[in-house]
């Protein structure tokens, strides 16, 4: 059995964490005085890697240390519209999101956060398994009835300990009554978990981020919109969040939210169209003119800097995000997967990879991101595997989740797994530039030359002018067909843009293997050398 550190209750071997506080559990005798070694889920394989340093037995592990310091846990699981028309959907689900952002407020809450949340909708497990799952004490459950203006809402806290009920509570009202009525339930649950609020707490959940109930309406619906994630939804999660700025004005969560959308149609939809950077950028600039220290304004920072080619601009801003608001798993996310990209970042990156799956621990790409922090410490064994498929088996059919499986069965000497994974990826997403980069791998690790070059396109170059990350995998496939220059031309931008993990490229990646005698090879590891000597004083900033 595993024991809890602070209570001393022991719980079931699959749990990883105290539902009653939310430390981290220990095997053996709960005694802060012997030492212990507290497991994440699953961890602790011995690696067969070649990095010369960290061992991977104490990756995603800590002494026992309360590391969530003593923190109540609670889940929102997604509303239930029972209204009984699906147009309606987005309300309940907006609900379920603008009561996980209040709870959040609170620095004494550990809570989920909405992409574990909404992976749960329409599921029939019970509330124990649940809370196993997500490692938490609570759970708050309910049900969103609206017919025009009209809203009903009942909600229920429960302890994922003992199945008990210990609050419930109906509200009715119009719209314009939504925002006092969320308050009221986010104070009354905070009750019912027996939590003392700060002052600072209690301003931040006096706060109402959007006051006209029209713009609110228009705001949840943009977010909707936004989580689908086509052009055509991002479009008009666009339009939807211009007409709430037109009804009151400027709004730190409206911009924020197009902000977002504009930055991730860049991202995912096109990088040809570099206009929707400066509107997101324009965006970033009016969230500090209305909030100097807003999470959101710090998190587009992060995005925008990293895209720009700043990475340790990115870093410093997304750790700032990540101090003011502990609970943004956005943020989170995107600080651990860049962290990867600098020498000797194996243990802070291990410490966010831990604190994105506390946050949300169902997401595929909080299991993603274990991958690769194994990858660029040098571990290019099963472990890495291992984590690919959980994550990968989460969200079978997800283009990005796949094109990572290919990188990384290609990094572990898997050109079978490669091939397949590829050909998926042509299946689900064609023409793609992710698919074409991931075809292209394929044939190259075949050597067919012919065949690899077919599928280069130069949205590839477009491509790694903003991604470090996307720029190595370029270099690789241009290595393993013999074409040192162009391999090295990308491995150039991708050193340029932020890739400073000189010790990976120089020494572990084994898909560069065939540059490593090269002299200009040598020259630019010296120049990511020099790059991250410069960078370290910054990102030693502690968070």
């Amino acid at each position: 059995m595993k024991k809890c550190p602070q209570c001393g209750r022991e719980y079931d071997l699959t749990m990883s964490f105290c539902l009653d506080d939310g430390s981290e559990l220990l095997y053996g005798p709960a005694s802060m005085d012997e030492p212990q070694t507290a497991i994440l889920s699953q961890s602790g394989a011995m690696s067969r890697g070649n990095a010369p340093s960290e061992s991977s037995t104490r990756m995603f592990t800590t002494a026992g240390a309360d590391t969530d310091g003593g923190l109540r846990s609670i889940a929102v699981l997604p509303f239930r519209n029972i209204g009984g028309d699906a147009e309606n959907e987005y309300f309940s689900d907006g609900l379920t999101e603008e009561l996980i952002a209040d709870l959040s407020k609170v620095r004494a809450l550990r809570v989920i956060s909405r992409g574990s949340s909404m992976r749960l909708k329409g599921s029939d497990k019970d509330t124990r398994t649940i809370a196993r799952e997500l490692n938490v004490r609570y759970i708050l459950d309910g049900s969103v009835r609206k017919a025009g203006d009209n809203i009903r809402i009942a909600a229920q806290l429960i302890d994922g300990l003992t199945d008990e009920n210990l609050w419930a509570d109906k509200y009715s009202g119009t719209l314009v009554d939504v925002f006092e009525i969320q308050e009221t339930v986010s104070r009354a649950i905070v009750d019912a978990m027996r939590v003392t609020l700060s002052a600072d707490d209690e301003r931040r959940m006096e706060e109402r981020p959007i006051a006209d109930p029209r713009a609110y309406d228009l705001y949840l619906r943009a977010r909707a919109k936004f989580m689908q994630g086509n052009a055509a939804a991002l479009d008009r999660s666009i339009e939807l969040l211009k007409q709430g700025l037109a009804i009151i004005g400027d709004n730190e969560l409206l911009y924020a939210a197009l902000g977002y959308t504009y930055y991730f149609c860049f991202k995912w939809i096109s990088k040809l169209d570099q206009s929707y950077l400066r509107h997101a950028r324009e965006c970033m600039e009016k969230l500090f003119e209305l909030n100097p220290g807003s999470t959101h304004g710090f998190t587009l920072k992060g995005l925008l800097s990293y895209s720009g080619g700043d990475i340790v601009e990115s870093v410093v801003s997304l750790k700032k995000a990540v101090e003011i608001d502990p609970n943004n798993s956005e943020a989170m996310l995107w600080l651990t997967i860049y962290s990867e990209y600098f020498e000797g970042s194996r243990s802070e990156a291990t410490r966010f990879a831990e604190q994105i799956h506390r946050l949300d621990p169902l997401h595929p790409s909080s299991t993603l991101v274990r991958t690769f922090v194994y990858i660029y410490s040098g571990d290019l064994g099963e472990d890495p595997i291992r984590w690919v498929e959980r994550g990968l088996a989460m969200d079978p059919t997800s283009p990005l989740a796949i094109w990572l499986a290919v990188i990384a069965k290609a990094w572990c000497g898997k050109p079978d797994e490669v091939a397949a994974h590829a050909d998926r990826l042509a299946e689900i997403a064609p023409g793609w530039v992710y698919t074409e980069h991931a075809l292209f791998l394929k044939h190259a690790l075949r050597d067919e030359k012919e065949s690899a070059l077919s599928h280069y396109s130069p949205d590839f170059e477009v491509e790694s002018e903003h991604d470090p990350h996307f720029a190595l995998h370029v270099a690789h496939c241009f290595a393993l067909i013999g074409d040192k220059d162009r391999a090295l031309d990308f491995l150039e931008v991708s050193v340029k843009k932020g890739m400073l993990n000189h010790s990976f490229i120089g020494k572990w990646d084994p898909l560069l293997e065939n540059l490593r005698n090269e002299e200009r090879f040598a020259r630019l590891i010296d120049e990511a050398k020099r790059r991250m000597d410069a960078a370290r004083p910054m990102l030693q900033q502690p968070l």
